[in-house]
Formats: C-alpha cells, sequence, structure tokens
C-alpha cells in the first residue's frame, strides 16, 4: 500500500475558509440581534463596511434620476408635470441596492455636484451628511432660475433581517415647480418572513397647490 507523510516544514493542506472572516449577516445571527432591530446603535467592524459612504451611495442614485425632474418641469401641463413627478419619486424603487454590506456615514460630510443634461438642462446639488443618531442627509437640487427647486433630509435605518440587511428610507422630500408643491415621503421597506417573501412598500403622500383650478389634492 502506497503511504504519503508530509515532512516536518512541508507545505500542508490549506483550507480556504480557514481564518475567513465570517459574513456580516453571520456575525449579526451570532451576536443575538432580533430580527428587524435597527442597526443604527450596533457597533460593527470596519470589515464589515463598503467603500463608499451612505452620502456618495445617495448622490449617485440621485444623479441618474436627476433628467426624470428636469423633464417634468418642461412639460406644458399641470396633469403631465404632477405625472413626472409620480416617474421621479418611483424611479427610487429602481435604483441600485446597497447590497448586503452597509455603508458608512461620516457625518460633516457634504458633495455639491452640477448636473448637465444630452438637452442643455441644467441643475445643482448640494448634501450633507448630519451629526445625528442615525444617518441623516439634508440635501437640496435647484435650477438657475429656480423654476425648479427640490429640498428634504431622509434617514436611512439598516434594519437586519436574520438572512439580510435592508436600508429604510424616512424623511420628507418637496418638489416646487414654478407655482406647483409636491411634498412626498419616500418608499418604505416591510418584510414578511413568516410567509417566506420579501416585499416593497411605497407610501407616498402628494400636496400639491394649485394643481387643478387653484385647489389642493392629494395622492
Amino acid at each position: 500500500r502506497a503511504m504519503s507523510t508530509l515532512s516536518p516544514g512541508a507545505d500542508a493542506p490549506v483550507d480556504p475558509e480557514a481564518g475567513k472572516p465570517p459574513s456580516l449577516v453571520a456575525w449579526l445571527a451570532s451576536s443575538g440581534l432580533a430580527v428587524g432591530q435597527d442597526l443604527s446603535h450596533i457597533s460593527m467592524p470596519v470589515p464589515f463596511f463598503l467603500d463608499k459612504t451612505m452620502l456618495e451611495m445617495l448622490h449617485q442614485n440621485e444623479m441618474r434620476r436627476v433628467d426624470l425632474l428636469l423633464h417634468a418641469g418642461r412639460r406644458d401641463t399641470p396633469v403631465r408635470r404632477f405625472l413626472g413627478v409620480l416617474e421621479y419619486i418611483f424611479s427610487c424603487c429602481l435604483l441600485e441596492e446597497f447590497g448586503r454590506k452597509p455603508l458608512l456615514s461620516r457625518p460633516g460630510e457634504t458633495i455639491a455636484s452640477v448636473y448637465r443634461s444630452p438637452d442643455g438642462g441644467c441643475a445643482h446639488f448640494f448634501a450633507e451628511s448630519l451629526p445625528l443618531t442615525s444617518p441623516t442627509f439634508a440635501n437640496t437640487l435647484w435650477t438657475d432660475d429656480l423654476r425648479l427647486y427640490s429640498c428634504g433630509n431622509i434617514t436611512i435605518r439598516e434594519k437586519f433581517y436574520g438572512t439580510s440587511i435592508h436600508g429604510v428610507p424616512e424623511g420628507r422630500r418637496t418638489v416646487c415647480l414654478g407655482e406647483e408643491s409636491y411634498t412626498m415621503t419616500p418608499p418604505s421597506i416591510a418584510v414578511r418572513l413568516l410567509r417566506g417573501f420579501s416585499e416593497l412598500k411605497a407610501c407616498i403622500t402628494f400636496e400639491a397647490k394649485p394643481l387643478l383650478r387653484g385647489r389642493e389634492h392629494q395622492v
């Protein structure tokens, strides 16, 4: 029978999983966190975070959809402008997910940029990370003629759902297109683990005045 032995100093077989740090989800599960718990007050190891900050991600996503708001401002009737704002708000459901790792929050971080669309539209953007307990951001978007002005704040509450992490946005945002004003809350995420599926619920309220015949309408 052929036998092989490892002499002292010879290379031993290497287990690819040996010494590999646990995933964030596994680490959170082993920490005894309850499903749905807010991670804002949990001190997590830095290697678990993505290199990109939350503010950078929000700025990147806003630049991907600002054209929708510029187009909405150029529509010629109140109803078409209203539908354009709807399209802009619901487009956030199609943005890049944060993934299975949380994003860093750096209080005091600011981002300022100018967006120029291919058709000549231009918008200015400014956002700031506020020094609050949960990651909170104030942001403003406007055009030179101020026919379009948007401002608001958003708080991202990252919650643990047993097998994944989800960022749940909270806050309010106001969009002004000339004489029309829209105030809305961001979509919220509801996860039903007991039924074995996840579900995204968008609850958005619009207060537009004057929209039709000078009256206030809510949707």
